[in-house]
């Protein structure tokens, strides 16, 4: 395991044909096929990683407008803003989001908002 890790952080410096050729020269045939593994593996976790946090990024880009939508029909105090910040973070997945923001827009006051709000909100116990 500690040849694919160095390689693995030497790898930028390297030449890609010379380690190629280097590596088969000193691995067994079937080592060809291990770096393979372990190379797959490798990209198979970073597009899961990758995955997770774009789809985080997306939710957080998606709470914003509606932060800031409430905001601006409402005139919150920043202790409310909070409040809600904390509130939208229970929201998963994105399809929640659009139900919410029809709500933001059809309530005519804060005092109609509030009440409402925990409709659109998962059970606290609920695993999402």
């Amino acid at each position: 395991m500690a040849l694919p890790r160095s390689i693995g952080r030497a790898i930028v410096k390297l030449d890609k044909v010379a380690m190629a050729q280097t590596l088969l020269a000193y691995l067994p045939k079937a080592g060809g096929v291990l770096m393979e593994t372990i190379a797959q593996e490798w990209i198979e976790k970073g597009k899961v990683i990758g995955f997770a946090a774009g789809k985080q990024k997306g939710f957080v880009a998606q709470r914003q407008p509606i932060l800031r939508l409430v905001q601006w029909r409402f005139s919150v105090s920043a202790a409310d803003q909070a409040r809600y910040a904390a509130q939208l973070d229970q929201l998963h997945p994105l399809d929640h989001l659009g139900p919410l923001l029809d709500l933001v827009l059809t309530s005519p006051t804060h005092a109609e908002f509030t009440p409402k709000l925990p409709g659109y909100l998962p059970e606290p116990d609920t695993p999402q």
